[in-house]
């Protein structure tokens, strides 16, 4: 295929859910759960969840890369948040629904502690804005409030991250 429909090209997710939707294997947020599980020298570890990653999974991994590598974003997740917001929502989400950001938010705090699935189906259930402005907010809060701290996470609420909160809250 030409560059454009390439895995790395500009229409590389749309390409890999059309040529095929159905694959089996490791999407965007499964590689990065498996890759997080391997220790940091574990070559073979790594090159397994490399190898079980599917198409899709793959165009939208290196979406979320290339957005991270042309804003210089390096783990910034507040830089992240600013510039990578649909990217890294499309890597999180395996669907779409018809929720908005604030329904997402109601349902993910819902979820029990440390219940990632729970949170991930409360995401997919969100529309594709609603998906983008949620994973903002997370990443925005995340960067805030690495230890998750509950006064951190209000005051971020109110200065930091609060265009993003904003946003989500009026959809």
């Amino acid at each position: 295929p030409s560059t454009a429909l390439s895995a790395d090209g500009p229409c590389g997710v749309a390409y890999a859910e059309c040529i095929d939707p159905d694959e089996e294997g490791t999407d965007c947020m499964g590689f990065n759960n498996c890759l997080s599980a391997c220790g940091e020298s574990d070559e073979a570890c790594s090159q397994a969840c490399v190898d079980a990653v599917t198409f899709l999974g793959g165009a939208e991994l290196s979406a979320v890369s290339h957005c991270a590598a042309d804003h210089a974003c390096g783990g910034s997740s507040g830089c992240m948040a600013e510039h990578c917001g649909l990217e890294y929502a499309q890597c999180l989400a395996s669907g779409s629904g018809t929720s908005t950001c604030a329904e997402v938010a109601d349902c993910s705090s819902a979820c029990p502690a440390e219940d990632q699935a729970c949170v991930d189906s409360c995401l997919d259930k969100g529309t594709l804005r609603s998906q983008e402005v949620y994973v903002k907010t997370v990443l925005c809060l995340n960067e805030a409030c690495p230890d998750g701290e509950a006064n951190c996470v209000s005051a971020a609420q109110q200065d930091q991250c609060a265009q993003y909160v904003a946003e989500c809250f009026s959809l």
